[in-house]
């Protein structure tokens, strides 16, 4: 089965790794540090869906000057999504989206994270009827 896994690219890796395990509960399965201990590579998972870190110095120089733009990773969620909302929301985090039920059958936020990308949650409606019915 082929995956898609999304690479995002920071200045520093220590401070998007803190970020994604300490405000959006990332595991972190991998650090890869040079001679000197500083990160160039590492992966993390959100509950089991894989997200590559990478240092932005590894890019080639006309990549490493284009801004994170257009991109937006998206985080699914099968469960209380709500609760997952006020829990990121407490740490300050940029929201561009507030939670709300989206016409095409989900229940969504997004926000920016401190590195410039477009990060989004959603939850199946189906499970959130689920959650409020039992």
């Amino acid at each position: 089965m082929a995956r898609i896994i999304p690479i995002i690219h920071v200045d520093d890796i220590d401070p998007a790794l803190e970020f994604y395990t300490d405000v959006l509960e990332c595991e972190i399965d991998f650090v890869g540090r040079d001679d000197d201990g500083i990160a160039f590579h590492s992966g993390v998972t959100f509950r089991g869906a894989p997200l590559m870190i990478g240092a932005r110095r590894n890019l080639d120089m006309e990549e490493r000057d284009r801004p994170p733009g257009g991109l937006i990773v998206q985080f699914d969620l099968d469960d209380d999504i709500d609760r997952y909302y006020e829990r990121v929301i407490a740490h300050g985090v940029d929201v561009t989206r507030p939670i709300a039920d989206r016409y095409w059958g989900q229940r969504s936020f997004q926000i920016h994270d401190p590195f410039g990308y477009h990060l989004s949650f959603a939850m199946d409606l189906d499970n959130t009827a689920a959650l409020t019915s039992a």
